[in-house]
């Protein structure tokens, strides 16, 4: 190679040599101790410490809130309740039309007054029955009287006779008394016979019969009124009304999916967690959780593992009354993280993040 080209070269193979020793140098002034980036500054985890599980769950009530419909078929006529209301135990919500319910109680209670009638008249008749047993039962005194009326003149005549006592009684005298005789034990036998078959036709088994047809009506009574009742949707307890879903005219029955309130019974909060099987080894009773808005990590709560399922189920959906709840089909273990009490607790059915700390 001609050597004056090659000297013509040296310039631009120093310039390049001199552009990377530049680049070398800023590389490591920004690499330079004290400047780590973010990801290096998490120190190793302890041998044998175990990570905190992170996880996503829902805010719930214990025992869990409930969509509460009518227990009884027809059309809803009155609504006495709205969302967020108060409600103490037996406060009524709503009521479906009564009408077909108390004519039931009506004819129930017409029912009632019949069997009522009916055991009146079996009573009367004991009363009935028991004069006519002492009046027969005076029958037989007295025809057992002539009896022995009859019995003592034909002995008396009889004896007469064969004593051949003058101007006694002839024998036909005696024939005539043994005949009167015979007809009055024959008439004690009749009047026995009346108050057999009068004893026979006592009218106890007709006033126990009766008393249970009352009573029974009554029964019929009571279950057509609690029927009734059974109208009036009322609180289960104590709580608060979430949502009102129902309206005057709303038609409920067996066919019904869609309940007529959404009701909160009072209790502790608590998030309610579907966790993976991957990582439920890392949850532990009473373990202490950090509890965060999904949307707003900012506000936090705090609380601890309160129960833990004892099988891998699918996820719960009866209490939770989202559709989107019920998406899931596999199973995980249920965790309850208990929400420690404060002046501004979450809502019902807020999503949260949750950091379980073994």
């Amino acid at each position: 190679m001609d050597p004056t080209l090659r000297w013509t070269r040296l310039p631009w193979i120093a310039g390049v040599l001199l552009l990377v020793a530049s680049l070398i140098g800023a590389t490591q002034v920004m690499n330079r101790p004290g400047e780590t980036p973010p990801a290096a500054k998490v120190p190793p985890a302890s041998p044998g410490a175990a990570a905190p599980v992170y996880c996503q769950g829902r805010v719930d009530v214990t025992p869990g809130y409930v969509g509460l419909m009518p227990l009884q078929s027809g059309a809803v006529v009155s609504v006495a309740c709205h969302d967020g209301q108060r409600v103490n135990e037996g406060d009524p919500l709503l009521q479906v039309d009564p009408k077909p319910y108390e004519l039931e109680v009506n004819k129930a209670r017409a029912a009632v007054q019949i069997a009522q009638a009916k055991l009146d008249d079996a009573r009367q008749g004991l009363e009935v029955y028991t004069k006519n047993l002492k009046a027969q039962e005076e029958q037989i005194r007295l025809a057992k009287e002539q009896v022995n009326y009859a019995r003592e003149w034909y002995e008396r005549a009889d004896q007469q006779l064969k004593s051949g006592v003058r101007l006694g009684p002839t024998e036909r005298d005696v024939n005539q008394l043994r005949i009167q005789v015979t007809l009055s034990e024959a008439r004690v036998a009749a009047e026995e016979a009346k108050l057999e078959t009068l004893r026979a036709s006592h009218p106890a088994p007709k006033i126990k019969e009766a008393e249970e047809q009352v009573a029974y009506q009554t029964r019929l009574v009571d279950q057509a009124k609690e029927a009734l009742g059974r109208c009036t949707l009322k609180a289960p307890r104590v709580g608060t009304v979430l949502r009102v879903m129902a309206t005057v005219g709303s038609q409920y029955g067996p066919q019904s999916h869609q309940p007529a309130v959404e009701f909160a019974p009072d209790g502790p909060l608590v998030v309610r967690i579907d966790l993976d099987q991957e990582y439920a080894s890392g949850v532990k009773l009473n373990a202490v959780a950090k509890i965060q808005d999904e949307t707003e990590p900012s506000l936090v709560w705090t609380g601890k593992v309160a129960a833990i399922a004892g099988a891998y189920l699918a996820p719960r959906s009866a209490n939770a009354l989202d559709p989107a709840s019920a998406a899931s089909t596999g199973r995980t273990l249920e965790v309850i993280v208990l929400i420690d009490g404060g002046a501004n607790p979450p809502k019902i059915n807020q999503r949260m993040r949750v950091t379980i700390t073994p």
